[in-house]
């Protein structure tokens, strides 16, 4: 990515956090129907179990319209990661001068205060969800898949550079895989690509989107 006294690109391919794919486990294992409410991120890969009964009284309908909001501010913070803009591992916080509102605070779930329903699935799953996760590790992207995208990463860089003409230190993204089913992405903010493994697998598609991804940052800088 880098070259010794010129100027640099930089891309990466990470794996989702823990923290990302037990927001998503909470929705599956109770069934919650957001797709509506503003998110149409797949299901998660694998076995999910069905929870619904520990929601108790709370109204799941409550719940499905309250979750997008707290998945929007958990992507925010996975991209802020993937991009190197904090640091930290725990997931608590997100960085910035105004210190906004954690995102992901077991066992009290203090940041999910204005979303009563949401806050007790969330004190009654969280232990599950990050369980499945650690069992599911599986799905995680291995050393053949990150050398395989190195060389697509390679090929849209050069294209960009050279075909193009764009300046490499403008070229800055990060993708990060979701293990999420079927062939999905998406972009939530400026250089960052969401995607599950079936598309980051597949070579055309995965070059078309980081190229779109790389270029819109590119011209907002």
């Amino acid at each position: 990515m880098k070259r010794a006294g010129a100027p640099s690109w930089k891309v990466s391919v990470t794996h989702a956090s823990q923290l990302l794919h037990a927001v998503l486990f909470i929705r599956d294992a109770l069934g919650l129907t957001t797709g509506s409410a503003g998110t149409k991120v797949p299901t998660l890969l694998g076995e999910v179990p069905d929870l619904t009964a520990r929601a108790g009284d709370v109204d799941l309908g409550d719940v499905s319209t309250q979750w997008p909001a707290w998945w929007r501010r958990v992507v925010l913070f996975e991209c802020a990661m993937a991009l190197g803009e904090f640091s930290g591992e725990s997931g608590r916080a997100i960085a910035g001068p105004d210190s906004p509102p954690r995102v992901f605070d077991p066992p009290e779930f203090e940041s999910l205060a204005n979303a009563h329903d949401l806050r007790v699935v969330a004190r009654a799953l969280y232990h599950e969800a990050l369980h499945w996760r650690r069992e599911s590790s599986f799905h995680d992207l291995d050393a053949a898949r990150r050398a395989a995208r190195s060389g697509a990463i390679n090929r849209v860089v050069n294209e960009l550079t050279t075909a193009e003409g764009l300046p490499a230190e403008l070229l800055v993204a990060a993708v990060v895989v979701v293990d999420v089913e079927g062939f999905w992405s998406e972009s939530p903010r400026s250089g960052v690509l969401l995607a599950s493994p079936e598309y980051v697998d597949d070579d055309t598609f995965f070059t078309l989107g980081l190229r779109e991804v790389l270029v819109a940052n590119a011209a907002k800088t």
